[in-house]
């Protein structure tokens, strides 16, 4: 699939009886981790790509304060860490006290983050979190922004939604799978719905087994989210594992770095917080800061993720009431600011819809596009194409990431819905 504008293009990777003998085996104490060893530990994408990274890690209650130790190149081992070019970042550590980590039991934890900052543009890293006394982590990996404009790579997966450990094995094959076949990525951006489990606490258990499973290619890539409706609970738990740029102001509702843009390469990406349908100053705040940020930026292709999808062919979710408020409030926004493309979550359907202005499809921008009969004999899966964006904003919903999965409506159930509930 290609997108272009003004003749640019941007192209995106999408797609008997047995006997049973059981040995006992006693493991070393001392290949044992530390009780306060880091885990849950993660990369994310925070300001400036070409000179700062943000990290986060979790430790059991009781642990001292940790550092982030950053280091030039690659393949580093520990005692690389003991001299040279080191930059050191302090923590700034918080308690979280009984945290609902499964049904009846709650855990409590010390939330670590750091920023690393002053690095140089196009520059492997090698990184490290913890101390002396409680131990460290695994060494990662992680790569700024190149200075120029040139071309790049991102992997977007969304929905990982999984709650059991059968799922959690679809999740990391999934996210595996894509690290093995776009090996250049940049970074992994996902929408939202990270788990499952949406109660008003939580569930800690399911986060824990996100970045347990996950947890190799988290060291050595870089992590852009942004919050779903399964994310979003009292417990902050979304906000607790990832670092990312503080809220815009006059946003009161919404959690803590769920909104927050970032520049690589010629992209603007834009991470919007749909969570916040239901406060009218929330997404005024939101809407201000997208105008203000867009027009600060000169770069050509203008993104926005997002989880809950804008338009859609997915089961209910084109007639739900928060798709319409924020259709209402932010399809006019996309087309004044020229959004090339919103990257979407929420219906776990492959679409392509667009390019949209004024909630209507712009005609003849779209060519080569053919029908699928490996995917519906009848013609109605389509593959290929090329999408102009001048003059409309493409949306793209990646399917899901997990187990689960929704069923499109057909294009005459869709056009039906959409008429009846536009805004």
């Amino acid at each position: 699939m290609l997108i272009t504008r003004n003749k640019k293009l941007l192209s995106f990777v999408t797609s008997a009886a047995m006997a049973l003998t059981i040995t006992m085996s006693v493991i070393p104490v001392s290949a044992l981790d530390a009780v306060n060893k880091p885990f849950d530990v993660v990369a994310t994408i925070n300001g400036d790509t070409k000179t700062q990274m943000g990290l986060t890690w979790f430790t059991n209650p009781g642990s001292a304060n940790s550092v982030l130790q950053v280091i030039e190149g690659n393949n580093k081992t520990a005692s690389d860490f003991t001299g040279g070019v080191l930059k050191e970042y302090t923590d700034t550590k918080s308690a979280l006290n009984n945290i609902a980590y499964d049904t009846n039991v709650t855990k409590s934890y010390e939330d670590h983050k750091a920023l690393a900052t002053g690095l140089k543009p196009n520059t492997t890293y090698s990184y490290r979190v913890g101390n002396d006394t409680d131990g460290w982590s695994e060494i990662g990996t992680f790569t700024t922004a190149m200075q120029e404009n040139s071309s790049f790579n991102f992997i977007y997966l969304t929905d990982t939604q999984a709650q059991n450990t059968s799922q959690f094995g679809i999740s990391k094959n999934t996210i595996h799978q894509a690290i093995t076949k776009v090996p250049s990525a940049k970074f992994i951006l996902e929408p939202g719905d990270l788990i499952e489990t949406s109660t008003t606490g939580g569930r800690e258990w399911e986060w824990e087994q996100y970045f347990s499973t996950n947890q190799d290619v988290f060291y050595n890539i870089p992590f852009a989210p942004a919050i779903g409706n399964h994310d979003n609970n009292n417990n902050w738990n979304f906000s607790n594992h990832f670092n990312t740029a503080s809220l815009p102001s006059g946003m009161t509702a919404a959690k803590p770095g769920t909104v927050y843009s970032f520049e690589y390469g010629n992209a603007l990406f834009m991470v919007l917080n749909y969570e916040v349908y239901n406060s009218s100053s929330d997404l005024d705040a939101m809407a201000n800061w997208m105008k203000s940020v867009a027009s600060s930026s000169n770069k050509k292709w203008k993104i926005a993720v997002f989880h809950k999808a804008m338009y859609t062919g997915s089961g209910s979710h084109q007639s739900d009431s928060d798709a319409k408020i924020i259709r209402g409030k932010f399809a006019p926004l996309f087309d004044e600011l020229h959004i090339d493309m919103a990257i979407q979550g929420h219906d776990h359907i492959y679409e392509v819809i667009g390019p949209v202005k004024n909630s209507k499809l712009v005609s003849g921008e779209v060519s080569g596009v053919t029908s699928d009969t490996a995917i519906d004999p009848k013609g109605n899966g389509k593959k290929g194409g090329t999408f102009d964006v001048t003059q409309g904003t493409l949306y793209f919903l990646n399917g899901a990431a997990g187990s689960k999965f929704y069923y499109p409506r057909s294009e005459s159930e869709m056009n039906a819905a959409q008429s009846s509930t536009r805004y």
